[in-house]
């Protein structure tokens, strides 16, 4: 199956030059259907580009912090200095409240 979604232009760029091989989300709405192999169209309108991945594996975590840690921050959020960066990341685009209800997804990208 091929799904179609944005990112914002850091992580969009951090892809391409794959130093990001995590991306995480809400584990809800379509990010449910979600299988290994499947193909995603990331897409970035500010750059006017797109990027396909193949999703490697998928884990599940109750909050980002397990995520990070377990998924290791450098390969989720290669910027951050640490683990209280990365999860003012997530802050900016996530409300805890979400993250409790719907639990998190690690999906593995592989550009291809």
């Amino acid at each position: 199956m091929s799904f179609r979604y944005s990112l914002n232009k850091v992580a969009f760029n951090l892809i391409l030059e794959n130093k990001k091989l995590v991306e995480g989300r809400l584990f809800k709405n379509s990010f449910k259907k979600i299988k290994v192999n499947d193909t995603i169209c990331f897409f970035n309108n500010q750059l006017k580009k797109e990027i396909i991945i193949k999703v490697t594996y998928l884990n599940n975590y109750l909050s980002f912090k397990k995520m990070l840690e377990s998924e290791s921050i450098n390969r989720v959020t290669p910027l951050a200095k640490n683990l209280d960066d990365a999860l003012d990341i997530y802050k900016k685009f996530y409300t805890k409240k979400d993250e409790e209800r719907f639990g998190v997804l690690a999906i593995g990208i592989n550009l291809i």
